[in-house]
């Protein structure tokens, strides 16, 4: 079992941000590990999605999770990349909007997990209709396919 989490915000400012996993997870006492940076090739000609992984485990519960988010056009992979991609847009004097895509299995190794949510995003990417795939990898990653 595969486990997706997509939560969206109209507006990404100081006040409307998404929540990374590392901090939702650990506020309701899980442990997570140090986060790991991952590309993952989800077709033949794009750039890679880069993805944030880490392990969330809490009393027997074992969680590994890749995710990213998507502020405007842009993939970000944590607290810097996403100020950035809003400092970016806030000299445009624009206010993007975000989402957040989390991928996550329990109960297996970490090394199966990722590769059965590597496959995952890779099947999810390509069910999704050409015009609509900009909400999950922006426009400056399909742009240059």
């Amino acid at each position: 079992m595969v486990m997706l989490l997509v939560a969206y915000g109209p507006v990404q400012d100081y006040r409307l941000k998404a929540h990374l996993p590392e901090v939702c997870y650990s506020a309701v006492g899980f442990r997570v590990s140090k986060k790991d940076i991952a590309d993952v090739v989800y077709r033949n000609n794009a750039p890679p999605l880069v993805l944030s992984r880490l392990v969330a485990a809490k009393e027997g519960r074992f969680e590994p999770i890749s995710y990213w988010m998507r502020v405007g056009n842009d993939i970000a992979t944590g607290v810097f990349d996403r100020q950035m991609a809003r400092l970016k847009y806030g000299v445009q004097g624009l206010i993007p909007d975000g989402a957040l895509f989390r991928v996550s299995t329990v109960g297996i190794s970490r090394d199966l997990s990722y590769r059965i949510q590597d496959q995952f995003i890779r099947d999810l990417i390509e069910a999704i209709a050409p015009e609509h795939r900009k909400f999950f990898v922006g426009t400056s990653s399909e742009s240059k396919s």
